[in-house]
């Protein structure tokens, strides 16, 4: 059966072993390899003309848009040359009664945390973390708690089991690839995985083929994550950790993108993505070059997103009361102003006057009056071509707004509809001169050079410090 299916508390081929304890500070994970055990025998994928592409964030951040639409722009080029897993896969050809099938072995989201018994899925973490009543303050490292796992072999004949260590992180990373293939199409040659955590450092370490990891960043508030008043505080413990380990080169072949960058300036992040893509493939992948992938062709740029794909960043119902809950607790509020001034504008983020965003099929007029810059408002002939352009330039002006902390809907700036971090920063500042012919590129990426490239030391110094001065 499927590993979503196995018995709750030991699980069959189970290496991993999590105890929580003092509230959550003290995190002790195993993942243990017997000298004897049956992983020793998995597959080697190493081999495979294949790569790997890990989709990771925070939950409703936005990974399963992302690994939707980088699966649609590898089979838009060539089809299925990409796969995502597919809970129900290995079972469409048992000629069973679909709905029979759909009700015992479907998953929610189709996320590859399900179908392995290598490391604990987030569920595990959340239990335990109840289970010992740990405190708030410490949720954070439920989302990366795989980084925390001690990988160990025991029963070793060898004389230097360190030594041995590294061997045995290729075997539990062919053990977790023999339990993932079936859901996959395996002869594809990318296989695209995606959970709605930051296990990067873990899957890195134990990769045996060429491995992307697509990092997906929301604003904490929009959309909380974890469903509590100190969101923010489980934000910063969680992206702290992970873009220090980004910054410190522990990870060979990335990209970060925000949600909020996909949704507005979809065509251009998708297709930096794909450059990033490509260019790590050509560095670090095997895959035969008969395949390759043309990934420049039907790419547009839209530099203006509309108002109704601007309804996706509207922050729902329960996320807004939760906001406001955190506004009116003093520790909470503090937290939150000193990220919308000091950390959040690496991330390009600013409010959105959802008055101008579409609902139900109307976008609702405005009437910007004496605040929206008095005369430049009015009505402008065919043939005043400046005047248009100056009006629409100050209607964004007004669509995007200075960050609040707030409550409401969250974009970002024009100048950060790009790929935010990457290990390909040197390609991507070259591909982006050639995309724009020299224009404006100067203007929009001096101002912030780190787009594109690795997350900034200032902005880890900032991140650092608030950690230390809200810790709880």
């Amino acid at each position: 059966s499927s590993a979503s299916n196995l018995p709750n508390e030991y699980e069959e081929g189970q290496l991993w072993k999590l105890i929580i304890s003092e509230k959550g500070k003290n995190v002790q994970c195993h993942i243990t390899l017997p000298a004897k055990s049956s992983a020793k025998n998995a597959t080697n994928y190493s081999t495979k003309n294949q790569c790997m592409i890990h989709v990771h964030g925070l939950h409703h951040t936005g990974t399963g848009f992302a690994r939707e639409l980088i699966h649609d722009a590898f089979n838009e080029r060539h089809p299925q040359s990409a796969s995502v897993q597919d809970s129900l896969l290995p079972y469409r050809e048992s000629g069973l009664d679909y709905a029979k099938i759909y009700n015992q072995y479907h998953v929610s989201e189709d996320e590859g945390q399900h179908f392995q018994t290598v490391y604990p899925s987030f569920k595990y973490r959340v239990r335990e973390f109840k289970r010992t009543k740990s405190a708030m303050d410490n949720a954070g490292n439920l989302v990366y708690m795989a980084d925390l796992c001690k990988m160990e072999v025991t029963d070793s004949p060898n004389s230097n089991p360190e030594k041995e260590l590294g061997a045995n992180k290729k075997i539990i990373g062919n053990y977790l690839l023999q339990q993932w293939m079936p859901y996959w199409n395996s002869s594809s040659p990318y296989l695209v995985q995606k959970t709605p955590t930051l296990d990067v450092n873990f899957l890195e370490s134990v990769k045996v083929m060429p491995t992307f990891h697509l990092i997906v960043v929301r604003h904490p508030m929009t959309s909380n994550s974890f469903g509590v008043t100190r969101a923010a505080w489980v934000w910063l413990d969680a992206w702290t950790h992970t873009l220090e380990m980004l910054a410190d080169g522990k990870i060979e072949w990335f990209a970060v993108v925000t949600y909020e960058s996909l949704v507005q300036y979809q065509d251009r992040v998708v297709e930096e993505l794909m450059e990033v893509i490509e260019n790590g493939r050509a560095k670090y992948g095997h895959l035969r070059q008969t395949r390759q992938l043309h990934l420049h062709s039907g790419v547009t740029q839209n530099d203006d997103p509309d108002s109704s794909t601007l309804s996706y960043l509207v922050p729902k119902e329960r996320s807004i009361e939760l906001w406001l809950k955190c506004l009116d607790n003093e520790r909470c509020r503090s937290l939150l102003d000193d990220l919308t001034s000091s950390v959040f504008p690496y991330f390009g983020y600013t409010s959105v006057d959802d008055v101008l965003i579409e609902k139900d099929d109307e976008e609702v007029e405005v009437d910007l009056g004496e605040e929206g810059g008095g005369d430049d408002f009015e009505e402008s002939s065919d043939e005043d071509h400046g005047d248009d352009k100056r009006n629409a330039k100050n209607r964004r002006r007004k669509l995007f707004l200075d960050l609040s902390s707030s409550p409401g809907p969250v974009g970002v700036a024009k100048e950060f509809g790009h790929v935010l971090f990457s290990s390909e920063g040197a390609m991507l500042e070259k591909f982006r001169a050639n995309k724009s012919g020299g224009n404006d590129i100067d203007e929009e990426f001096v101002a912030h050079n780190y787009l594109g490239d690795l997350p900034p030391t200032e902005l880890l110094q900032r991140m650092r410090g608030l950690m230390k001065k809200h810790a709880y």
